[in-house]
C-alpha cells in the first residue's frame, strides 16, 4: 500500500501523540455547548433543591437559594418563627460559574448580609460579614471569617415545586378569566440599568431592581395578559415571606427591541417607577422560580 505525503505525515504526528500519552497526561478541554456529560456548574447546584437546618436557638430553618443576573440569595423560613434573606456577593463571581470539584479547597470568599420585609423597613439588619462558603457533599458550609459563627445549609432531599407554579392559579382567579388571545409581550430577559426583567414561556415571570446601599429586590411569580390587555402580575418578594404583589402594566415594543412598561402608580409596589424602558438580553437564572 502507497502513503502520499499528507498521510505518512499525520501518521508520523498520531505515533507521537500515543508515545507521549504514556508519560503526559493531556487535559481534555472542557465542552463549552451544554454536553449532559459535563460537570454542572457550582451554581446550578447550589439552586437546586431544598436545605434544612437547626440553627443554634433549636429552631428549624428551610432554605432555598435563587439566582438573577448576578445577583445571589438565600432565602430561609424559620418554622415557627420569622423568615429573612441573604444577599451573597462573591469577591470572584465567576468560581460560582465552575464545576464544583474545581472550586479552591478553602471556599469561595464571600460577604454576606441579611434583610427581610418584618424588620428595619425592610432594610439591612446587620453589616457586610466575611465567609468562605465551602461546598460539601451535604450541601454548603459558611466559615466566619470576622469572628462570627460558622452555618450549614444542609439538603433535604426535598423537591421544589417553584414560586412560579404556586402563584399561576392564584394569578388565573385574580384576573377572572383565562388569559384570552390578547397579544402578549415576547419572552425573554431584558434589562434596564439595574432592572433586570424575564418573562418566561410558562407563564412565569422574574423582576429585580438593585439599589446601591439597599437589598435587592427580586420578585417572582406569575403573569397573564387581562381582558383590557395589559400585562397583569402576581408575584411574591425574596424575603418578604408570602405577601403578595400585584402589578398591572400598560406595554409596548418600540424601535423594534424595546419594551415599555408603564404603570398608573408613581411609585409602583414592583416597577418603583410609573415607566421602565426595557431592551434585550441575555439574563442568567437559577433556582426553582
Amino acid at each position: 500500500m502507497r502513503w502520499n505525503m499528507k498521510t505518512r505525515f499525520c501518521v508520523i504526528l498520531w505515533t507521537i501523540a500515543l508515545l507521549l500519552a504514556g508519560c503526559v497526561r493531556i487535559e481534555p478541554i472542557p465542552a463549552q455547548t451544554g454536553d449532559p456529560e459535563q460537570e454542572e456548574s457550582a451554581l446550578s447546584v447550589l439552586c437546586t433543591g431544598v436545605y434544612e437546618d437547626t440553627a443554634p436557638d433549636g429552631t428549624a430553618e428551610i432554605a432555598r437559594f435563587y439566582a438573577v443576573g448576578d445577583v445571589l440569595l438565600c432565602e430561609v423560613d424559620e418554622v415557627h418563627a420569622a423568615y429573612y434573606a441573604e444577599e451573597i456577593r462573591p469577591e470572584d463571581p465567576s468560581l460560582l460559574l465552575a464545576p464544583v470539584s474545581s472550586l479552591p479547597a478553602e471556599g469561595i470568599p464571600v460577604t454576606v448580609r441579611r434583610f427581610s420585609g418584618f424588620s428595619n423597613l425592610g432594610e439591612y439588619w446587620d453589616e457586610a460579614a466575611a465567609y468562605r462558603m465551602e461546598f460539601t457533599p451535604d450541601g454548603v458550609v459558611f466559615h466566619a471569617q470576622d469572628g462570627g459563627e460558622d452555618y450549614a445549609r444542609t439538603r433535604s432531599g426535598a423537591e421544589d415545586s417553584g414560586i412560579i407554579g404556586q402563584k399561576r392559579e392564584e394569578l388565573r382567579s385574580l384576573l377572572g378569566t383565562e388569559p384570552g388571545p390578547d397579544p402578549a409581550p415576547p419572552v425573554g430577559s431584558w434589562v434596564s440599568g439595574a432592572r433586570t426583567l424575564v418573562l418566561r414561556e410558562d407563564g412565569g415571570i422574574l423582576y429585580s431592581f438593585r439599589e446601591e446601599g439597599h437589598p435587592v429586590r427580586v420578585y417572582a411569580g406569575a403573569y397573564g395578559i387581562g381582558p383590557d390587555g395589559r400585562l397583569v402580575c402576581l408575584t411574591k418578594r425574596i424575603g418578604w415571606a408570602e405577601m403578595p404583589f400585584e402589578g398591572s402594566y400598560r406595554w409596548a415594543l418600540e424601535d423594534g427591541n424595546a419594551l415599555v412598561l408603564r404603570s398608573d402608580e408613581a411609585q409602583d409596589p414592583i416597577l418603583a417607577e410609573s415607566e421602565i424602558r426595557f431592551t434585550s438580553a441575555e439574563v442568567l437564572t437559577e433556582g426553582a422560580f
